[in-house]
């Protein structure tokens, strides 16, 4: 099994099940309320770029051209009630509103989002079954596809530049 790693370069919203009043949440664990990526988000992506081999890194970088990327310099470790805590209190959120014509805040329109961080690091195991014709063939054709697309766009509102990540092993 290998380990592929997502380093946050926007807030990305992953979508949830779960919609408490007027906050539209992301993706939970249920054991753990912990913020993640659904496995389909990042199979939809992977195969959209399967099907359809278009390269926006050289768009994204534009994008980002006034972020950088800095390594990981420390490690901090913390107890599972203090990793939750840490967890719920950096999850972005943003107030949404709805103006009508005279710019005044329709009835029942204020909403919250909630994202997951830039900056955070997130992660996905992966690696080939038994059920694999060519074991050998596929791993380095996930690989090639990996390393060609090291910036990817995953989840939802991307045209508010919302998803960016770096991939990386």
């Amino acid at each position: 099994m290998r380990i592929q790693h997502l380093y946050l370069l926007s807030p990305l919203h992953t979508g949830g099940a779960t919609q408490e009043g007027n906050l539209l949440g992301i993706a939970r664990e249920s054991h753990t309320n912990f913020p993640y990526i659904p496995s389909s988000a990042i199979r939809g992506k992977l195969r959209s770029l399967e099907i359809n081999p278009v390269k926006k890194n050289d768009e994204v970088k534009k994008f980002l051209s006034n972020q950088e990327i800095a390594g990981i310099e420390r490690v901090l470790v913390l107890s599972d009630q203090h990793c939750a805590t840490v967890i719920q209190m950096g999850l972005w959120r943003q107030v949404k509103i709805k103006l009508n014509d005279h710019k005044t805040v329709q009835d029942g329109s204020l909403r919250y989002e909630e994202a997951i961080p830039p900056d955070s690091l997130m992660y996905f195991p992966w690696g080939t079954t038994s059920q694999t014709l060519n074991i050998k063939q596929a791993e380095q054709d996930f690989t090639a596809l990996l390393s060609d697309h090291s910036t990817l766009q995953i989840g939802g509102q991307e045209s508010l530049g919302r998803g960016f990540v770096e991939s990386f092993t």
